[in-house]
């Protein structure tokens, strides 16, 4: 009997797959990351190829979730810590060799944290994630800035542009950050 036959699969499982993939993706990219930096590899097709992969599932999987009507709190905590896992990993390798700072990967851990309490916070304690403009463009900014590393035959200078582009995500996270504190704490004097 084939899968789709024994109910086993179903198109509402699919963003929670992609979710999942993405997390494996993330750790297999820091690898080929961490492989790319340390042999100062010029072409690396798989580092490129992962991070297309990476970026396509995160769009795809809230997208299906809406279209199919499947949107739920696992699916919606899959994709946060898919993204902390690809995001942190990334980072952590790129501290490593001194392409970031240390202390930008312990500011992402900061927030990411603060994220997650202040999101109860907000909700009162239910489930879900409260979102704030500057903080997800910043995140989608983090989740990009491989990216400057993956095309760096063309931006030439590429640690130049990398510390330019942290300091100004370091400004938007850092503002978040006091507005989802001041905002939680508001909440919670109510």
């Amino acid at each position: 009997m084939s899968p789709m036959k024994a109910g086993r699969f179903s198109r509402e499982r699919v963003p929670n797959a992609l979710s999942l993939c993405r997390m494996a993706l993330a750790l297999l990219f820091a690898i080929l990351l961490y492989d790319a930096l340390s042999l100062q590899s010029v072409e690396n097709i798989l580092v490129v190829i992962l991070f297309f992969a990476i970026i396509a599932t995160d769009i795809l999987d809230g997208f299906l979730a809406r279209k199919f009507d499947c949107v739920s709190s696992l699916g919606a905590r899959l994709d946060i810590i898919a993204d902390a896992i690809y995001v942190i990993f990334s980072m952590a390798v790129f501290a490593y060799f001194n392409v970031v700072p240390f202390w930008f990967v312990i500011a992402l851990v900061v927030k990411l944290v603060e994220f997650a309490i202040t999101s109860r916070i907000l909700r009162r304690g239910g489930n879900g994630a409260v979102f704030d403009k500057i903080g997800k463009a910043g995140i989608i900014a983090v989740m990009l800035l491989p990216g400057i590393f993956v095309f760096r035959f063309i931006l030439g200078d590429y640690k130049t542009t990398m510390a330019v582009v942290v300091y100004a995500l370091t400004l938007a996270l850092a503002i978040s950050f006091v507005s989802r504190i001041v905002k939680a704490f508001k909440s919670a004097l109510r």
